[in-house]
C-alpha cells in the first residue's frame, strides 16, 4: 500500500512537471489567481503552490482507474464521511435532494459515496474537453452508478431526477456561463455565483446539502456533508434564491480556503459573467453550471 502510494506520488510529480511544460498558459492562470486572491505571499510562493495544484490534479487522474476497479470494501477503506446522516434520511425516505459541491479534492469520490450508501445520484456536469478524459471520467461514473447530465439543457432532466427521488449534484465553484447568477465574492474577489441549484431546490421543494471532499495527508478522501440549508421563509422568490445560494457558497469558499492546493486554480473563475449569444430562452445557465 505504501509502495503504491510512493509510486503514485512519483508519477504525479512527473505529470505535474509535464503539465507545466506543455500548458504554461494554465500555469500562469493559476499563479495569477493565487496572487490576486492573496492565497500566495508573492510570485515565488504562487509558483510553488501552482506546482502543488498540478501535482494534486495529476494524482486525481491517476486515481480514476483505481476508482473504476475498486470493490466496495476498498472504497470504504479509502473514503471517510462525516455528517451524511440527515441527507441519507431524506434520500431513504424517497425525497429528491440537491447536493452542492466543488472541484475540490477528488470530487469523483462523491459518486462512490452515493453508491456505497445506496443513494441514486445524477451529476450535472461540464464535460472535460479531451476525448480521452471524457471517456475515462464517463467510465468511472458509470461504474459508480452516477447518472451524468450534461449541463446544457440539463435543468429539465434535473427536475425529473429530483421527482424520482434522486440526489442531484451541482458544482458552483466555476464561472456561471449565463445570466442566471447572483453577484457575490469568491476568495475575496467579485464573482458571479450560480443560482441554478437553489432555484431548482425551491421550485421542487427539495432540501439542499453541501458535500465537499479533500485528500488527507494519509491519502484518505475526507468527505464532509452539511445541511439541510434552508432559505428565508419571507421575501420574494429571487431574494430567497439569492440568500440560499450565498449560504451554500460560503461553505464551498471555506473549504477551498482550507485546502487551496486541491482546488482547480487554472480555471478562469473571475472573468465577467456574460450571457452566451443566441441562448435566450433556454434552461437556466444556458443549461446549468452544476457540477461534477
Amino acid at each position: 500500500m505504501r509502495a503504491r502510494a510512493r509510486l503514485a506520488g512519483i508519477a504525479a510529480g512527473a505529470l505535474a512537471w509535464l503539465w507545466a511544460v506543455v500548458l504554461p498558459v494554465r500555469r500562469r492562470v493559476a499563479v495569477e489567481a493565487l496572487l490576486a486572491t492573496g492565497m500566495a505571499r508573492d510570485r515565488r510562493d504562487a509558483a510553488r503552490r501552482a506546482r502543488a495544484v498540478a501535482r494534486h490534479l495529476a494524482l486525481l487522474a491517476l486515481e480514476l482507474p483505481a476508482l473504476w476497479g475498486a470493490t466496495d470494501a476498498a472504497l470504504r477503506r479509502r473514503i471517510a464521511v462525516r455528517g451524511v446522516e440527515p441527507l441519507l434520511a431524506r434520500a431513504r425516505a424517497g425525497e429528491g435532494v440537491v447536493v452542492v459541491t466543488a472541484h475540490l479534492g477528488n470530487w469523483e469520490v462523491l459518486g462512490a459515496v452515493a453508491r456505497l450508501e445506496g443513494v441514486p445520484a445524477s451529476l450535472v456536469i461540464r464535460p472535460p474537453r479531451g476525448a480521452l478524459s471524457r471517456a475515462l471520467v464517463a467510465a468511472v461514473r458509470r461504474r459508480l452508478g452516477a447518472d451524468a447530465l450534461v449541463e446544457r439543457g440539463s435543468v429539465t432532466a434535473a427536475r425529473r431526477a429530483l421527482a424520482g427521488g434522486r440526489a442531484v449534484g451541482f458544482a458552483i465553484d466555476q464561472r456561471p456561463p449565463s445570466r442566471h447568477h447572483v453577484p457575490g465574492h469568491f476568495l475575496g474577489r467579485p464573482a458571479g455565483i450560480s443560482t441554478v441549484p437553489a432555484s431548482l431546490a425551491l421550485s421542487a421543494g427539495a432540501p439542499v446539502f453541501t458535500a465537499l471532499t479533500w485528500r488527507r495527508p494519509d491519502g484518505v478522501h475526507q468527505v464532509e456533508v452539511e445541511g439541510p440549508f434552508e432559505p428565508p421563509r419571507q421575501g420574494e422568490a429571487r431574494e430567497r434564491i439569492a440568500a440560499l445560494t450565498l449560504a451554500v457558497h460560503a461553505r464551498v469558499e471555506a473549504a477551498v480556503r482550507a485546502h487551496p492546493e486541491q482546488w482547480l486554480w487554472m480555471h478562469r473563475r473571475w472573468r465577467p459573467v456574460t450571457a452566451r449569444p443566441g441562448r435566450r430562452g433556454r434552461d437556466p445557465q444556458g443549461g446549468g453550471e452544476p457540477a461534477r
